[in-house]
């Protein structure tokens, strides 16, 4: 069995298999689709952009 999860970034609205997880996501978050074989496809990178390149955000 092979699980596949739809996950995007669509109108400020991070979406996990069409239910609406995080709303107000900034333009700079970016959603990266992971390449792999695997029981799960489809799962992905979310990260953000900086105008620095030595920008550091933690999150806890």
């Amino acid at each position: 069995m092979t699980v596949t999860p739809k996950i995007s970034v669509n109108d400020g609205n991070l979406v996990v298999h069409g239910k609406t997880i995080l709303k107000g996501v900034p333009e700079n978050v970016v959603f990266t689709p992971g390449s792999g074989n695997g029981l799960v496809n489809g799962g992905a990178f979310i990260g953000a952009t900086a105008s620095h390149t030595k920008s550091l955000h933690v999150f806890p």
